[in-house]
């Protein structure tokens, strides 16, 4: 069963003097269960095509589908959601907030979706 897809999608940044092309017309499906690797060489447009598939970024076209249902209709605070159930991100760079220990950074996903801490452990 096909869990995720990406179809035809793009996504053009403007540096102000022209528009860069990263993403090309990218199509993708992930089925439930299935790993999946993303590799290239630098500046090929993976961490792109990673943020816009996590719906950090907008493509600037193309859908995006998460069991069948599209991720680009939904707003800001059903994205948010839909992160914070579905996706689990581990970034290239640390992200860790200095005020809490290492279990609790983990934890924090769950504590934002309302989950007790003694159900985390």
């Amino acid at each position: 069963m096909t869990l995720f897809q990406a179809r035809e999608l793009t996504k053009t940044f403007d540096d102000g003097a022209k528009l860069i092309e990263v993403l090309r017309g990218i199509n993708l499906s992930v089925s439930a269960g299935e790993m999946t690797a993303i590799t290239g060489v630098s500046g090929s447009g993976k961490t792109t095509l990673l943020q816009v598939c996590g719906t950090l970024a907008l493509p600037t076209s193309g859908e995006l589908l998460f069991d069948g249902k599209s991720l680009l209709e939904q707003s800001d605070k059903e994205l948010a959601a839909f992160r914070n159930r579905e996706l689990g991100f581990i970034f290239q760079f640390h992200h860790l907030l200095p005020e809490f220990t290492t279990v609790e950074n983990v934890m924090m996903p769950a504590r934002i979706a309302g989950i007790p801490a003694k159900d985390v452990y």
